[in-house]
């Protein structure tokens, strides 16, 4: 890759981290008794001066956003947080969707685990090391849809 290919390289992942920290703020007012309706209305409007990245370049940037955020700010930081700012950054000509889904790991049923992930196009997109496949889907929140 060229100098300049590599600079124009760097600028985009720069750009992108950029807005995978703008939008994981964005998605901190889930912490703080935002509605999932609310937070979706704010991640779009916070979109709307963004770029689009690739799936993978997104659930990369979500995730280092989640990182740093935790690390050196204290900011909430789960897999819906990190699923709601990768899907807001994919790229608009995708039909994207958080799925949010429930697993009994007891036969007992006194415990209960949830997990988040991102469909585009109606493919998993598995954004943390869970297996999505353990998990029964009770909430499918679309994000954005093709223009």
């Amino acid at each position: 890759m060229s100098r300049s290919g590599r600079l124009h390289h760097a600028f985009v992942r720069a750009r992108l981290l950029v807005g995978a920290w703008r939008l994981h703020g964005e998605a901190q007012s889930l912490a703080r008794g935002a509605s999932l309706p609310e937070v979706q209305d704010r991640l779009t409007r916070a979109r709307a001066t963004l770029g689009d990245a690739a799936p993978l370049d997104a659930i990369w940037a979500a995730g280092w956003a989640g990182r740093v955020g935790r690390r050196l700010f204290g900011r909430f930081d789960t897999c819906l947080v990190r699923a709601l700012v990768a899907g807001s950054l994919i790229r608009g000509d995708a039909q994207v969707a958080v799925c949010i889904g429930v697993y009994r790991p007891w036969p007992t049923g006194d415990l209960l685990d949830a997990h988040a992930w991102l469909t585009v196009d109606g493919s998993e997109v598995v954004a943390s090391d869970a297996g999505c496949d353990l998990f029964e889907t009770v909430l499918t929140v679309p994000l954005h849809t093709p223009s």
